[in-house]
């Protein structure tokens, strides 16, 4: 995370916002977050490269980790006390994050054989904390946490290639009948 440079902040945080009091740790998650995933997605794909395996899996952490600090302000009326000046700051981390994600996929789509098939899995989605649990967290030392996985929707299965059929719909599938161990 040290080595994520203030320029590769940027495009998530507008620091020139001054909120007196701020403390959430927005340094610390986003290099986190970016750390992990840049690390995965760099060994994940000289891997990859080299190697060419028949089944490749890269997991990307940063999403969950940014959406459980940000959540706040990717849906600020459901918190209904989120600052005009927070929206400025914050308001575009967890779209950005969806952004850096989609860029990565594109490259997978673009680098794709003809025979390979790529599949997206999200495990779980992610909703607003709860009041309940707003008022708890902070207590238990989850002063920043403002997005859970509990009652949220549920995740996601795409499957792009050319052995998939277009505008099939799964249901009822489960990461354990992707990823069963």
């Amino acid at each position: 995370p040290e080595d994520i440079e203030a320029a590769a902040l940027e495009p998530f945080v507008d620091s020139s916002v001054d909120i007196p009091g701020d403390t959430v740790p927005w340094q610390t998650e986003l290099r986190r977050a970016l750390a992990d995933d840049m690390t995965y997605h760099n060994i994940g794909t000289l891997l990859r490269n080299e190697e060419r395996p028949d089944v490749y899996a890269i997991y990307f952490f940063g999403l969950d980790a940014i959406g459980h600090t940000f959540m706040r302000y990717q849906a600020p009326d459901r918190f209904g006390d989120v600052s005009d000046a927070e929206m400025r700051k914050y308001g575009r981390v967890v779209e950005t994050y969806y952004s850096r994600l989609d860029s990565i996929l594109g490259g997978f789509i673009r680098s794709r054989t003809d025979d390979e098939t790529l599949v997206v899995i999200s495990g779980h989605g992610m909703d607003p904390l709860p009041l309940a649990r707003r008022v708890i967290e902070p207590i238990k030392g989850n002063e920043h946490l403002s997005g859970y996985h509990e009652d949220a929707p549920d995740g996601l299965l795409i499957f792009h290639g050319s052995r998939v059929a277009a505008g099939a719909k799964i249901r009822g599938a489960s990461v354990l009948d992707i990823t069963p161990t």
